[in-house]
């Protein structure tokens, strides 16, 4: 029987049949992102739907995810007990739907936010756990996961 691919999340992926995608793609090969823009340069092929090909539109899209990346890589070292050890943490942290990250600081203060950013943990932790399901020897945690 063929694979066949599905996309995780919908919305602006339904552009492209994800079983065409995932078939060319597993036609490559090396996969490599380079390798896939290659292949979407293709007016024919479907992963081309996926891609902005208007430079100035993809140039400030391109720029937004460098803002992104850098508020994402941004970090704090807190003290986190008596003994003065410190944490390595995310600087801003994105809690809300939509493009706006807030200070970690006023996060952990404000009750609705920290539950926001608990809501967020919990869901990227069951994410890893769905991830490597696979993997025996973290079924342990992921049963801890499974009862947040």
């Amino acid at each position: 029987m063929e694979k066949q691919y599905k996309w995780k999340i919908g919305g602006f992926y339904d552009k492209a049949d994800a079983n065409k995608v995932g078939h060319e793609i597993e036609e490559l090969e090396e996969k490599t992102p380079t390798n896939v823009l290659e292949r979407a340069k293709d007016k024919n092929s479907e992963l081309n739907k996926l891609f902005e090909w208007d430079d100035t539109i993809a140039g400030e899209k391109y720029r937004k995810q460098q803002a992104t990346q850098i508020l994402n890589n941004i970090v704090v070292h807190i003290r986190k007990d008596v003994n003065d050890t410190t944490k390595v943490v995310k600087a801003f942290v994105n809690v809300k739907k939509g493009e706006e990250y807030e200070n970690r600081e006023v996060i952990l203060k404000s009750p609705t936010q920290y539950n926001m950013l608990l809501d967020k943990a919990i869901k990227e932790l069951k994410s890893v756990a769905e991830k490597y399901c696979d993997i025996e020897e973290l079924q342990e945690v992921f049963n801890a996961i499974a009862k947040l």
